[in-house]
């Protein structure tokens, strides 16, 4: 999860310093964040899909 989030900062960061007009680094910024969203949005379902099945499998010792 945290190469996803580290994955994240680092598209909002180069966007930001890559030399674009300001619309253009702002239209960046905000492709990365909803790229960001999906990307953590899907690492939480797979850690707590990961995490429930861990759970069963401890409730039938």
């Amino acid at each position: 999860m945290g190469i996803v989030i580290g994955g994240a900062i680092g598209s909002v960061v180069g966007a930001s310093l890559a030399p674009k007009k300001g619309k253009e680094t702002r239209e960046d910024i905000a492709k990365a964040a909803v790229k960001a969203k999906f990307s953590v949005k899907s690492a939480f379902q797979k850690a707590k899909k990961i995490l429930s099945r861990k759970h069963d499998k401890k409730d039938n010792l």
